[in-house]
């Protein structure tokens, strides 16, 4: 284990410097900002930081059941089993938060979360594709096109869906379970699961349809490879750690009732675009002046994801070097996960360019019949399936082409026997076109968004008691998310919130509680008597404008 760690570092340190480039200049403001969406400005950080918060307040502070929180919607309090709490993040950030006391040290902590994600999902591909091709240099090439590709950069400030790195890893260890003899492999496995189940939940649904594929697909095409005297053994030995990795869980969400659905038209609008994979943003300078002098070209899509979906030409020119040069048995997996996973991201319907079509597909079977798959209310987020599959191709045709044969290509470990002249042939041909991806994932710089908070919670935080604090407005999400993060402050419960799947009964609690009057001057009696019956001693009103805050007035109630 050692050993393998060591060997990884070097490639992990080069990942990391590439990070840092790609997310300028975030690293120059880690303890002061946080980084802002291609797509524009969000109140999603303040949500992640209310996240990260959570975690240290419930496992270190109150040594509390983290899934379980009477800080929100108090005094009634909520379940958050199905809230992407992302706790394996969020425990992350708690050194970062011991280190520096207040805003300062979570803010740091989610940055380093955001940071170290590239590192992972790098290093995570890398050691696959390493395994499958034997190949360190199109490994690499393989690591960037995964960690930095459009969706990330889309998101950039979701802890949770950059969280993408345990996928290849998980993916290593399930192909070892199958192939090789032993019961490490499926426990790696198992724990690797556990870390992209407290990391991200869609994700960990998406491990669970990569095992069954796998499953099935081996046994009809790949039966040669599996070891069958314990195949049985290891894969019941798989499954059952992934039931419990599971179980308790799924059995929260049971007893906290449900959340609310998410409508048709959302999932319709979150389904990616077919054109979208092949388009890149308008936010990539060379790309929009080379689009650009195309007559009436439009980089809009329909939908919200927009081109979060793009694979880059260079991915896409490998990737079909591989499927057309190399025999099936070696891409054929790779190829199955790509189009399946590219056919379910595009949701109910088909999207193509500015036309939102009647074709039906898979995906609307799938959302109202398979077991769970109501999870994924977002089809789009299956790029990250077709990501790994085709960077997994790309990689094998880069590997074609630095290896100059088919049956070069298809042996593995071979590195070590080129000429120095090969050697240098193969650098350069890497080189190239490892630099050329760059530049496809380059976008404009990323924009730091300042976070800063009126200094009144401080002064609230300090006082004892058992109270809570509501500021008004809370009826918009912007306005919530920025509630929570200012509960980072104060640490008093507050009796309202957003979660990622809310109890309906929580937004009517919530509704009903809510003073009808718009300033504090025409606050009721009964208001105030309601107000005072739930413990809610403060009301802090905000102006927001735009990004600044400006409090006018506080009101005590008690």
């Amino acid at each position: 284990m050692l050993r393998v760690i060591r060997e990884h570092i070097p490639i992990a340190l080069a990942y990391l410097g590439l990070a840092i480039i790609f997310t300028y200049p975030q690293i120059t403001g880690l303890t002061t900002s946080v980084p802002q969406s291609p797509l524009g400005l969000s109140s999603d950080p303040y949500l992640m930081l209310w996240n990260a918060w959570w975690a240290k307040e419930s496992l270190i502070d109150l040594r509390a059941n983290p899934f379980f929180t009477d800080y929100l919607f108090y005094p009634n309090g909520t379940s958050l089993a199905f809230h992407e709490l992302t706790l394996l993040n969020g425990i992350i950030t708690i050194p970062f938060q011991v280190l520096l006391d207040g805003p300062r040290g979570l803010i740091l902590g989610y940055n380093m979360v955001i940071l170290l994600s590239f590192v992972l999902a790098g290093v995570g591909m890398f050691a696959l594709i390493k395994h499958l091709i034997g190949s360190a240099s199109a490994a690499f090439f393989g690591g960037v096109a995964f960690a930095f590709c459009p969706y990330r950069t889309m998101h950039i400030v979701h802890m949770d869906l950059l969280s993408m790195g345990w996928i290849p890893l998980y993916m290593l260890s399930l192909i070892r379970t199958f192939r090789e003899e032993g019961y490490l492999n499926p426990i790696w496995a198992g724990l690797l699961f556990c870390a992209t189940w407290l990391s991200c939940s869609v994700y960990a649904y998406f491990l669970l349809l990569m095992t069954g594929l796998f499953a099935v697909y081996g046994l009809l095409f790949n039966r040669k490879e599996m070891q069958p005297k314990h195949f049985i053994h290891r894969f019941a030995l798989l499954v059952f750690l992934l039931a419990v990795a599971i179980t308790p869980r799924l059995i929260a969400m049971l007893r906290a009732g449900g959340a609310v659905e998410q409508p048709g038209e959302v999932i319709d609008i979150l389904s990616a675009n077919l054109l979208g994979y092949l388009i890149p943003t308008e936010k990539h300078a060379l790309y929009r002046f080379i689009f650009g002098l195309i007559r009436g070209h439009s980089f809009y899509l329909t939908g919200v994801p927009g081109h979060a979906t793009f694979l880059t030409f260079t991915v896409i020119a490998l990737a079909a070097v591989a499927v057309a040069r190399l025999p099936l048995r070696t891409t054929g997996f790779w190829l199955v996960v790509f189009l399946a996973s590219v056919t379910l991201s595009l949701g109910p319907r088909l999207h193509v360019w500015r036309w939102a079509t009647l074709v039906p597909l898979p995906y609307a079977l799938l959302y109202k019949f398979a077991p769970l798959f109501n999870v994924i209310r977002t089809p789009y987020r299956f790029v990250v399936l077709a990501e790994i599959g085709i960077v997994v191709l790309s990689c094998y045709g880069l590997r074609y082409l630095i290896f100059g044969s088919r049956r070069a290509a298809s042996q593995g470990s071979i590195e070590g026997r080129q000429t120095a002249r090969a050697g240098t042939r193969r650098s350069v041909i890497v080189g190239v076109f490892t630099a050329l991806l760059c530049m496809e994932l380059w976008n404009i710089p990323f924009r730091k968004y300042p976070i800063t908070a009126p200094p009144v919670y401080s002064g609230i935080g300090k006082e004892h008691g058992s109270f809570a604090v509501l500021d008004l407005p809370a009826t918009q999400y912007p306005e919530l998310t920025r509630s929570m993060y200012y509960q980072t402050l104060h640490e008093k419960p507050i009796p309202i919130g957003v979660l990622s799947r809310t109890n309906p009964t929580l937004k009517d609690f919530a509704t009903n509680l809510l003073p009808k009057s718009a300033s504090p001057g025409e606050l009721h009696e009964e208001e105030i008597e309601r107000l005072e019956g739930n413990r809610i001693k403060y009301l802090i009103y905000h102006k927001y404008d735009d990004d600044m805050d400006h409090i006018d007035p506080i009101v005590k109630v008690f």
